[in-house]
């Protein structure tokens, strides 16, 4: 019974190699399809199943108001279903530019690309690319049905193994290629939940730059009402300086100044009395007449 189990076990190896030779020996099979003889081949191989394309485009949109514009673009985004992956933004010689990363619902994306256009004074530049990955994506859900087969085979032979009380290597062998197997499912399925996004919402990758022709600086002209406002409250500044200036000094500085006044008053008044106090004698002369 134990040499059974090992039989069954290789058999079970074998089928899986044989399945992943045999999606090596298909995907290199397909490799030259970009051959225009192959195409309608590879239209054949899955009728059934509709195109699976990744859609990325590159937008680069001049605009008046780039902060208004990123914020315009992100609505866009937002109420067709999707959201911004990344913003960043930087200035150059004063100016703004912002680059974002926005994920659109592929059935939305040709709508909102419209209107985000719409958003700019002109298109600077735009390329749009298409990936077809019907063939990866159908291989990758092939490959996850073999594994999942493989794991309910294996599983019905575990449960077997147990309830007929045989020797805990051959369980472990066959625990060991199951754990394997549930391993590699879900890598495949990790891929294809990736493929899927992928497939399902589209990148915009966009770019919004100010534009200089006719920025604020190049529009700047002499107002003579702005300079009549500005001048009046430069006046008013500076009446207010001085009024604030002169309670300042009304306040503060004249009882400074009268204190001062008054302290040196007193030193002079009471140096005044000290020498009258104390009258300064003049020392004897000798007589000039005495013979």
């Amino acid at each position: 019974m134990e040499m059974r189990n090992r039989v069954v076990i290789a058999g079970f190896l074998a089928l899986t190699v044989a399945c992943s030779q045999s999606h090596e020996i298909a995907g290199a099979s397909q490799a030259p399809a970009a051959e225009p003889e192959a195409a309608p081949a590879a239209m054949m191989e899955h009728p059934a199943t509709p195109r699976k394309l990744i859609r990325t485009v590159d937008l680069n949109l001049i605009v008046a108001d780039v902060e208004r514009a990123a914020a315009d673009a992100q609505r866009v985004a937002i109420a067709a279903g999707g959201y911004v992956g990344k913003s960043s933004s930087e200035h150059w010689s004063d100016q703004l530019h912002v680059r974002m990363t926005l994920r659109i619902p592929t059935a939305a994306l040709d709508s909102a690309l419209e209107e985000i256009r719409g958003l700019a004074d002109r298109v600077a530049s735009e390329h749009q690319q298409a990936t077809d990955v019907t063939d990866k994506y159908v291989d990758l859900e092939a490959q996850i049905k073999n594994l999942e087969l493989t794991e309910a085979e294996l599983q019905s032979l575990l449960a077997e193994s147990r309830a007929a009380g045989r020797k805990v290597d051959g369980i472990m062998a066959i625990y060991r290629e199951l754990t394997e197997i549930r391993g590699k499912s879900e890598a495949l399925q990790g891929q294809l939940n990736l493929l899927a996004s992928q497939v399902a919402y589209s990148t915009v990758h966009l770019a919004l730059e100010p534009d200089e022709v006719i920025s604020p600086r190049t529009l700047e002209t002499w107002q003579p009402l702005v300079v009549a406002r500005d001048s009046f409250y430069t006046l008013i500044g500076v009446l207010r300086g001085l009024a604030s200036f002169a309670i300042f000094g009304g306040i503060v500085l004249v009882p400074l100044s009268v204190l001062g006044g008054l302290g040196i008053w007193l030193f002079l008044r009471g140096w005044r009395r000290l020498r009258k106090a104390f009258p300064k004698v003049a020392p004897d002369r000798p007589n000039d007449t005495e013979v």
